[in-house]
């Protein structure tokens, strides 16, 4: 939908930062991303990382005119 071109590297990146949470002490903790699992307390986390992964994605070269 968004058609984006992601390389290999890229989609690996990703992938880990759904992954990964992002501590109060600026540590990051694996945390595979499960909406499903999440519950209703989770529709905040859930939020964010989308929100996170839609915001990378729109600084991608792809999307970039000069």
């Amino acid at each position: 939908v968004l058609d984006v071109q992601l390389s290999a590297a890229e989609r690996t990146s990703l992938v880990t930062y759904m992954n990964t949470q992002l501590n109060a002490n600026s540590t990051t903790t694996a945390r595979i991303f499960n909406p499903a699992a999440a519950g209703a307390s989770g529709d905040n986390y859930v939020r964010t990382k989308v929100a996170g992964l839609l915001w990378i994605l729109s600084q991608h070269e792809d999307y970039m005119t000069y």
